[in-house]
């Protein structure tokens, strides 16, 4: 039942010490708020909140505010006796034992709305964890009061027929299996999705016959709304993004003779990026191993960079080419959207990774080129999630020979 502020007038009494002589005080107070007392015994089932039957199937049917609002009607009169009896007994232990409560005054508007807000914390309102847990479903999430108390019931009467116990029913076992429910953190990967479809623009320009300059735009188009879940204390929560990818780069390249130097670097300014470069915020107690997630932070735009140094060129047409170059990249955790599995590197070397890679090619024969790659000290560029909290993380060194074959 909602809370109504009510107002009362009476007098309380007060003893002075010094005169040893009791005196009078007007009280007038409109402060105080009040709800009747909601305490099934046999001695008070008459009282009007117990005579709605949740048994009934109307409670949670489709006009089931037409429902309560015909129950409210046909009860109002016992209901607001019962506000002004609670009404009463607050008043009386204000104004103490000597005490007196001439009059209880309910605004008429604030019972006129009574009906209203009861729909709505029972219906619509998810309150606090003691008052709409559905907890014995094992915290499967919070609802409105009403509609916790409803299928309370229900699991309430189901329990009763098994003695009482909350493990799975011993003559389903055979057909379902010993299904025992857990509360736990399940950990999964985060996976940043394919881009189905994109604009992509360029420009290039040189600036004498050495430094070439570029910039470029990538956006993701179409139906592109993704959502994702993350642990929220002992519940799951989720959050859906529209746009995975919008990606602003620049880039250099400088060469002199058969060597050169290139540099490139971007940012995917989009939520889902911001997301996907946060982290998962813990409540720790010190000295103890509980972790438990209370939700997730966004982190900056997710950035990427790379510089390199190649010296020679390998041709497929000139036998006996060869080339080789150093570089350092960086990819924060939502920056990289994948590649096609050929390069230097694979993908689980770049997503969130930063790390050195020297390599070389040679070509031994028209239309054969053989090569070689050697990535070593790949870490994260952030923390990833564990059940003990975030930690940083280190990758072995990774080495890849590949031939190729052109016709």
């Amino acid at each position: 039942m909602p809370d109504i502020e009510f107002r009362y007038t009476g007098t309380s009494i007060h003893h002075d010490e010094d005169e040893d002589a009791d005196y009078e005080d007007p009280v007038d107070s409109n402060t105080f708020y009040t709800k009747p007392k909601a305490n099934p015994s046999g001695a008070n089932l008459d009282n009007p909140l117990f005579k709605l039957k949740i048994s009934d199937s109307a409670v949670m049917g489709k006009d089931r505010k037409e429902y309560l609002k015909k129950w409210f009607e046909s009860n109002k009169e016992e209901i607001i006796k019962a506000y002004k009896e609670r009404a009463m007994e607050i008043a009386k232990n204000s104004v103490g034992e000597h005490g007196t409560v001439k009059d209880i005054t309910f605004k008429d508007e604030d019972l006129a709305k009574a009906g209203d807000a009861l729909y709505e914390m029972n219906y619509l309102n998810v309150g606090t964890p003691g008052e709409s847990t559905i907890s014995k479903t094992y915290q499967s999430g919070m609802y409105p009061y009403l509609v916790a108390q409803y299928f309370n019931e229900i699991v309430s009467a189901l329990e009763a027929t098994d003695g009482h116990s909350k493990l799975p029913r011993e003559a389903f076992i055979p057909y379902t299996g010993a299904i025992i429910p857990a509360e736990g953190i399940v950990l999964q990967r985060d996976v940043i999705p394919p881009i189905k479809r994109a604009g992509y623009v360029q420009l290039r320009h040189m600036v004498g016959k050495q430094l070439g300059l570029t910039a470029w735009y990538l956006r993701s188009m179409g139906n592109d709304t993704n959502t994702v879940q993350f642990a929220s204390g002992l519940g799951t929560s989720s959050t859906t993004f529209k746009g995975v990818a919008n990606v602003v780069g620049i880039g250099a390249k400088y060469s002199t003779g058969n060597a050169s130097v290139s540099f490139d670097y971007g940012q995917n300014r989009t939520d889902f990026g911001r997301f996907m470069n946060g982290r998962t915020v813990y409540n720790y107690v010190p000295g103890s191993i509980n972790f438990t997630p209370t939700g997730r932070t966004m982190g900056g735009n997710p950035s990427f960079w790379v510089v390199r140094f190649d010296i020679g060129q390998s041709d497929y047409k000139r036998a006996g080419s060869w080339n080789g170059f150093i570089d350092y990249k960086r990819f924060d955790h939502g920056s990289f959207f994948g590649g096609n599995g050929s390069g230097s590197v694979p993908d689980r070397y770049l997503d969130g990774i930063s790390s050195f890679t020297v390599g070389g090619g040679y070509v031994p024969r028209k239309d054969f080129l053989l090569e070689a790659f050697y990535t070593f000290d790949a870490k994260a560029t952030g923390q990833r999630d564990t059940l003990y909290g975030g930690e940083n993380f280190k990758l072995g060194n990774y080495t890849r020979i590949q031939g190729t074959y052109k016709f």
